[in-house]
């Protein structure tokens, strides 16, 4: 096991209310090391930040009770206090967010029974502290009861699971799924798990023992990991362990960049607006540029169909032979293919100025990772040869000291 932080991070995520935990996969080359992230969203910031990475290579409870506890144990190092529950302490932490992975719940459980006094049941502190990704939730009612139209309403019957107005509300509605006509073995299994005390507690603010108002204001999600997963991906998928960790400090480095902008500066890491507004207007500009590329598609398929019916004769024969067609085809692929940058150039120009700004600092920030990725890749070249060059001066030291005896 591996943990990897900064010190200011920690300081960050220890002023948090709750913050989500996740597990990645493919991101370095030894299948059986995967990276687990801890993550949230800086709501003054408007952005996520990812606080610590934990290289692992196995997935057992007792893995994940080992890891909550040293990750803890360094954060209090680092921030000079005791890490506090607020289901035990009154203060601190009110809940993590984490798909429903059982391992990764009970090794968690575990880990809060180890800090409690009470010394009361891993059970009991998951009900307290766990709140399940309603994503991976929605996925699993996919999965389990198809994506056919058919299955539409049944979606939303198990989707109800998470609105329902009270604990007895909540298990009666898996009562009557397990015990309906329309559900398959499939989806009686997994309203079956749902049933379990420990899942529904993360489920439905009604079956948990987090406060209402902690449980309805905390983002119920994990797409904080989910984008760290993919901003870290998008530097390279099955790297050598070493090559993972420097990346992930370069990440590391940029959010703390940005948070110590905005804190202690007032810059923001972003130009565009997180206002509601804002939001709406850029929808709208790209729904009418997606509108305008499916006219023109529509407009050129009617020119075509046109073009055929002008050549063919009363017999319902082209007048052109099957050559000289395909030649047509041919031509007419080419210029839809030269059309093709010419209609998306006019479907830029109708975006506001906002989006082209936005685009153009993306492809800055992309160069910019690239350029720190491939001086990584310099750096860890040179630290290899310099191994190597010590390796081969150690070899003729020991045939020196052969040759002397």
């Amino acid at each position: 096991m591996a943990i990897c932080c900064f010190k200011e991070a920690t300081k960050i995520l220890a002023t948090l209310e709750s913050f989500e935990v996740d597990m990645s996969f493919k991101r370095v080359q030894s299948s059986d090391i995967n990276e687990v992230v801890f993550a949230a969203f800086i709501p003054q910031l408007n952005k996520i930040m990812t606080f610590v990475r934990v290289y692992v290579n196995q997935q057992s409870t007792e893995m994940y009770t080992t890891l909550f506890r040293e990750v803890f144990r360094i954060i209090t190092l680092q921030v000079g206090h005791e890490i506090k529950w607020q289901h035990l302490h009154k203060t601190g932490f009110g809940c993590i967010v984490m798909d429903m992975d059982s391992s990764q719940m009970s090794g968690f459980g575990r880990y809060l029974a180890e800090v409690d006094v009470l010394n009361r049941s891993w059970q009991w502190h998951v009900k307290q502290a766990i709140i399940y990704c309603t994503i991976h939730f929605k996925r699993g009612i996919l999965r389990a009861a198809g994506t056919g139209t058919s299955s539409t309403e049944l979606h939303k019957r198990m989707e109800q699971l998470l609105y329902t107005k009270s604990r007895e509300e909540y298990f009666e509605l898996c009562d009557l799924l397990i015990d309906s006509e329309y559900s398959s073995k499939q989806v009686v299994d997994w309203t079956k798990h749902k049933q379990h005390e420990c899942i529904a507690s993360g489920i439905n603010p009604h079956c948990t023992g987090i406060q209402n108002e902690l449980f309805e204001r905390t983002r119920r999600h994990t797409n904080a990991v989910e984008q760290t997963h993919f901003k870290s991906n998008s530097l390279g998928k099955r790297l050598s362990l070493l090559k993972a960790v420097k990346y992930g400090e370069l990440l590391y480095r940029r959010d703390m960049n940005q948070y110590k902008g905005k804190v202690e500066h007032g810059v923001n890491h972003t130009w565009r607006s997180n206002a509601l507004s804002a939001r709406f207007a850029i929808s709208e500009a790209k729904e009418r540029r997606k509108r305008r590329q499916e006219e023109a598609f529509t407009n050129e398929d009617n020119n075509d169909n046109i073009d055929f019916l002008s050549n063919a004769s009363s017999s319902g024969y082209s007048r052109s032979s099957s050559r000289s067609s395909s030649r047509s085809r041919g031509t007419r692929r080419v210029s839809h293919r030269a059309q093709t940058p010419i209609r998306r150039a006019l479907s830029q120009a109708a975006l506001n100025s906002d989006t082209t700004i936005l685009e153009e600092r993306q492809r800055l920030q992309l160069q910019e990772d690239q350029a720190r990725v491939r001086r990584l890749e310099l750096e860890n070249r040179d630290l290899e040869l310099q191994l190597e060059r010590r390796e081969l001066e150690l070899i003729e030291f020991r045939n020196r000291i052969r040759d002397q005896s």
